[in-house]
């Protein structure tokens, strides 16, 4: 029996500079996001389906944008971390990271992104892949 193969994080469309300032100015949020998203890599490559992950932390912002939020942060500056999870690919975009404030304009930017590059991607590997079958 194979086993199944692991999530994977694609960090393609992520801003580099933009991640780089807020790790800056908000360390333990910036710490917390990704101990949180790695949190929900283990579960997910223990076999929870995405549809089964009722954390407090993450939640769908539709159109398939997720927004993981830090925890266990005294006095934290309200930080959201967005990624865009494919679960037929396994694997999970980090788009943009930002705060109450730019939640705003971070949600409709990060969908752009899903629709104009993460989902014209996968359909041009899908036609790949069909193409090969032929």
């Amino acid at each position: 029996m194979k086993a199944e193969d692991p999530w994977s994080i694609s960090k393609d469309y992520a801003t580099k500079s933009s991640f780089k300032k807020y790790a800056k100015k908000h360390p333990d949020e910036y710490t917390s996001c990704f101990a949180n998203l790695d949190k929900i890599i283990s579960l997910l490559n223990g076999g929870t389906k995405l549809a089964q992950l009722k954390i407090g932390f993450f939640r769908s912002e539709k159109d398939d944008l997720w927004r993981i939020g830090q925890t266990q942060v005294q006095d934290a500056h309200e930080t959201r971390l967005y990624v865009s999870i494919n679960d037929v690919t396994k694997i999970i975009h980090i788009l943009k990271i930002g705060d109450k404030s730019s939640q705003a304009q971070d949600i409709p930017d990060c969908k752009k992104i899903i629709r104009s590059k993460i989902k014209a991607s996968s359909t041009n590997l899908s036609q790949k892949d069909q193409n090969k079958r032929q």
